[in-house]
């Protein structure tokens, strides 16, 4: 015998139909929650402040009033080295770039100080975290709190990353800086918000789940 009748369960229309609808308003929520997730604040009320130098001028402009709003007595600018053939490579290093255009936009003189991170070809977050312990610890204990102020949707993994260099007597805050490239309620109406947000969720689920602290 070549064939034999098998009875085979399929969805009723209401089923289908109740799908779809589950599906969209997932799918709304999802959109809706996932650049607030992203882009989140938690401040430690320590007096120490990093900011990742590579953000754009409108971010840093928003760092200096947020050193002088909250406090801040102390200031490190992060960041690697910048690319052969980019603008300001004089400077060296985003750290540097970062803390002079900080300077120069508070007035102040040496009050942004520059710790470089190596020239990683991934993780550069991390690497940054880890060469700032490094100095940290160089210069004398590590503090008890630091925030790390970056822009927009990035906060969620430079928290991650930050603590994860970090040993558990630190405490690690992060403070999210609005971009002002798009709108944040309707991040994917733009071009710039839409890649920006999704870029950072993937690489955020890398950090999460599969990023891996290596030894030392």
């Amino acid at each position: 015998m070549l064939f034999r009748r098998r009875t085979v369960w399929v969805p009723t229309w209401p089923v289908v139909l109740l799908s779809i609808v589950l599906l969209m308003v997932a799918s709304v929520v999802f959109v809706k929650t996932l650049h607030p997730f992203l882009e989140i604040t938690q401040r430690t009320g320590g007096d120490l402040v990093v900011v990742e130098g590579w953000m754009p001028d409108f971010a840093l402009r928003a760092a200096a009033g947020q050193l002088e709003k909250n406090g801040y007595t102390r200031l490190i600018v992060t960041g690697g080295p910048i690319e052969k053939g980019a603008p300001f490579l004089a400077y060296g290093s985003y750290a540097a770039l970062g803390a002079s255009t900080i300077d120069s936009m508070t007035g102040r003189t040496n009050f942004a100080v520059a710790v470089p991170a190596p020239d990683v070809r991934a993780d550069r977050t991390y690497a940054a975290a880890v060469a700032l312990r490094r100095w940290l610890a160089a210069s004398g204990p590590l503090p008890k709190s630091l925030d790390v102020l970056t822009v927009g949707p990035h906060a969620r993994r430079t928290l991650l990353l930050f603590r994860a260099a970090f040993p558990k007597t630190v405490e690690v805050g992060v403070i999210a800086l609005p971009d002002d490239r798009y709108e944040a309620s309707r991040w994917w109406t733009s071009s710039d918000g839409f890649r920006t947000t999704t870029t950072e969720f993937i690489a955020y689920l890398y950090a999460k789940f599969l990023f891996r602290a290596p030894p030392g």
